[in-house]
């Protein structure tokens, strides 16, 4: 982990290379904010795990950009309240849709939710 309140995100390309770090997990904001501060891609990550937040098309961009072809896109969205209601989905580089928004899947049957 590292503690972005205090370090901020310059130097984040440097510590997932340096550490080797094969899993990238944060919020859609801060990977958006940290790939647009780098030209660097990280070839030893293979799951990008995001969460919390809408996921555009564009941050898909920058996953392709900036993550190999073997690497997965995990989106993930869920009640923090309740965690069996959760929807996730998995993306390759290859699969990843062109929508201005990622779409996080279908409803559950005989789910109601109000």
């Amino acid at each position: 982990m590292r503690d972005l309140k205090t370090l901020g995100l310059t130097g984040l390309d440097d510590f997932i290379l340096q550490n080797k770090l094969s899993i990238y997990h944060s919020l859609p904001t801060i990977f958006r904010g940290f790939l647009r501060l780098t030209k660097r891609s990280f070839p030893l990550v293979r799951l990008v795990y995001l969460a919390g937040d809408r996921i555009y098309g564009s941050d898909a961009e920058l996953f392709k950009t900036h993550f190999s072809e073997e690497a997965f896109l995990y989106v993930g969205i869920g009640s923090t309240e309740n965690a069996t209601i959760y929807r996730q989905r998995f993306l390759s580089s290859k699969q990843l849709p062109a929508e201005p928004l990622l779409k996080m899947g279908y409803a559950v049957p005989v789910i109601r939710v109000s």
